[in-house]
């Protein structure tokens, strides 16, 4: 154990380093703003851990159903609180930092290089305004990273020279196992997403066998991982069999889920890139010259080091691990990055500089970066023979940029690319360089890359200080402004801005004391937490009735259920007309969406009915949330 750790300490600095700095950061964020969109799987959770209800069944889910039921396990045990939720967030999130240090400390064989990586990596991907560190996302990002990380072992094991995966693990490599398991956990999350990535990874795989011929343990590796989706998607089916909800899986995440974006498949799949074609072809110079020298860097790089006999060693304590200097710089760089942080927090004006910066570059540079690295490595496994690179490198970095693509490529399905996935790629095409370089003076690359880390760690950090969530118009105000708690036992904990501390006590206090628990009520249309957070009953099928997470069929039915029931109170957040214009142009040419229709049906059921309005309260820019009660039930 000594030696082991005496071997790895630069790695092992490196993790403690970025997993510091994720707890750092994520523990500063977790007590700050509530938006109302927050705990649509919290409010699922209570259906099924009080109510005994079953997602598909009881209550609309365009989703695979493993998060729902990961927060119903968590909710069972420490209450519903969300603060609870928030803290299992920083674990979550810290530990995705530390795997993604790992990923590129495994790829490049140096601490330095897996430090940059793992904090790019964590910072940018939480950089996306609207998201929060516990949600499905983050958990798939998690077990995509923990995936990545254990493939890249399991290549380790095939390539390395006199060695075999059979020899150190037996006839099965748990390396091999465990990074599909991973994947498939991943896929169980997120369905576009997760199953590409599972997807890519079998492919993978059957490329990786059918270049590098000889290397039988990759075939046998193929065989063990499609036996391992086999079971684990066996088991999942057998569970939701047993609650009779299988064929609603089925329809809900497959047929459903294409549908509430329009139905047209290839408006997911491919609109996106027509509506962002402008910003991509401008990016594309760039990242042609990037990833050709790159690629030169990479061939003549481990050309030399073949032709010397230089093998690296085993583990990620790479070349360079004994380098004074490389230490010395590492141990800087990690206290830079902490500095960065504090600093932010500390001066406004520093983070209004810092978030200044952020330029749309900084997503759509590193997608095209991946997107032209996977094809040139992919190539250059094929023609090894002929650029005499090392295999076990090429098949790596083949793989992770690989990996990197089909993230960035899934997430932009869903309207765009998106900072959460493409922080792999944006940190790959950050650090290659330094990674890859075994040339004169390599050290000044690593200090500019520091440097460039350091900086963009200030951009991704002040861009959630400014707004630590803002989901279209929905802004929660900046860090400075989360001050005051509401009066809501179930947000006991987390502060916020004085509108929405207003508008919760508002909302909170006119639902309990013009509903009895046993009535129903209507909440519209991404706000279901309220139902949890007042211990009031649904009165639709769908908890949400937002563009891609309802369907159209299921919404108009709970239009046709809300004239029959008449909740005792509504509570009613329309939105914006701008904001359901861009959904319906970008999915639906134009059409309106059953969130229009819903939203145009409450209009005139409010005036029809003659609700009588409680309270009004504005909490952002756009965006005003309104409670209704009936006549006779005050």
């Amino acid at each position: 154990m000594r030696a082991y750790l005496s071997g790895h300490a630069g790695l092992i600095f490196a993790c403690f380093a970025v997993g510091f700095l994720c707890c750092v950061w994520a523990g500063s964020q977790a007590d700050k703003a509530l938006p109302p969109t927050e705990g649509w799987y919290s409010y699922y959770a209570y259906e099924i851990n009080e109510r005994g209800a079953v997602p598909y069944l009881d209550f609309e889910l365009l989703f695979p159903p493993l998060y729902v039921y990961v927060i119903a396990f968590v909710t069972k045990i420490f209450g519903y609180r969300l603060m609870v939720l928030r803290v299992f967030g920083v674990l979550i999130y810290t530990a995705t930092g530390v795997f993604a240090c790992l990923i590129f400390g495994k790829l490049f064989r140096k601490p330095l290089v897996g430090m940059i990586g793992g904090m790019l990596t964590a910072a940018f991907l939480q950089s996306e305004s609207a998201q929060i560190f516990y949600d499905y996302i983050r958990l798939m990002d998690l077990s995509v990273y923990a995936s990545i990380y254990f493939f890249l072992r399991y290549f380790d094991g095939v390539f390395r020279p006199g060695s075999s995966v059979e020899k150190r693990d037996g006839p099965f490599s748990s390396d091999g196992i465990l990074g599909t398991v991973f994947a498939v956990h991943a896929s169980l999350y997120k369905q576009s997403s997760g199953l590409l990535y599972l997807a890519f990874c079998l492919a993978a795989l059957v490329f990786a066998a059918a270049v590098f011929g000889q290397k039988r343990d990759l075939w046998r590796q193929v065989l063990v991982s499609f036996a391992v989706c086999v079971l684990l998607y066996g088991g999942m089916f057998l569970f939701l069999a047993s609650k009779g909800a299988l064929g609603a899986y089925f329809y809900y995440n497959f047929q459903a889920s294409v549908g509430a974006k329009g139905g047209s498949l290839s408006a997911v799949l491919f609109g996106w890139f027509f509506r962002e074609k402008k910003l991509l072809f401008a990016c594309l110079p760039v990242a042609l010259l990037w990833v050709g020298l790159l690629f030169a860097a990479a061939v003549y790089s481990r050309r030399k080091r073949a032709e010397r006999g230089v093998k690296d060693a085993d583990g990620a304590n790479g070349a360079d691990a004994d380098d004074k200097a490389e230490q010395r710089l590492m141990y800087a760089t990690a206290a830079a990055a902490l500095l960065t942080v504090v600093l932010c927090f500390a001066i406004p004006a520093l983070a209004e500089i810092f978030s200044s910066w952020n330029r749309s570059w900084r997503k759509y540079l590193p997608f095209l970066f991946s997107m032209l690295a996977f094809p040139a490595f992919a190539g250059a496994c094929i023609f090894r023979r002929k650029i005499r690179a090392d295999d076990g490198f090429l098949c790596k970095y083949f793989y992770l940029s690989g990996t990197a693509f089909v993230l960035a490529y899934a997430v932009s399905m869903s309207g765009g690319l998106g900072e959460s996935q493409v922080a792999p790629a944006f940190a790959l095409s950050a650090v290659s360089f330094a990674g890859i370089a075994r040339f004169p003076r390599r050290r000044f690359l690593s200090l500019a890359t520091a440097v460039f880390m350091v900086f963009d760690l200030g951009i991704s950090f002040s861009v959630k200080i400014r707004s630590p969530y803002s989901w279209w118009g929905l802004d929660t105000g900046s860090y400075g402004e989360q001050t005051t708690e509401c009066v809501i036992p179930a947000f006991q904990g987390i502060e916020m801005n004085e509108a929405y501390a207003r508008m919760y006590n508002n909302v909170y206090r006119e639902i309990r004391e013009n509903s009895a628990a046993e009535e129903e009520i209507f909440i519209f249309p991404h706000m279901p937490v309220l139902y949890l957070a007042t211990e009031r009953r649904r009165a639709t099928f769908t908890a949400v009735q937002w563009f891609d997470v309802s369907t159209d069929q299921a919404v108009a039915e709970d239009i046709e259920v809300l004239k029959e029931k008449r909740p005792v109170v509504l509570v009613l957040c329309f939105i914006p007309d701008s904001v359901r214009e861009a959904h319906e142009q970008s999915f639906r040419e134009g059409q309106k969406s059953g969130l229009t229709k819903m939203q145009e049906f409450l209009c005139r059921f409010v005036e029809e009915e003659n609700y009588i309005l409680l309270s009004s309260d504005t909490v952002s820019a756009e965006y005003t949330i309104e409670v209704y009660r009936l006549p006779e039930s005050g």
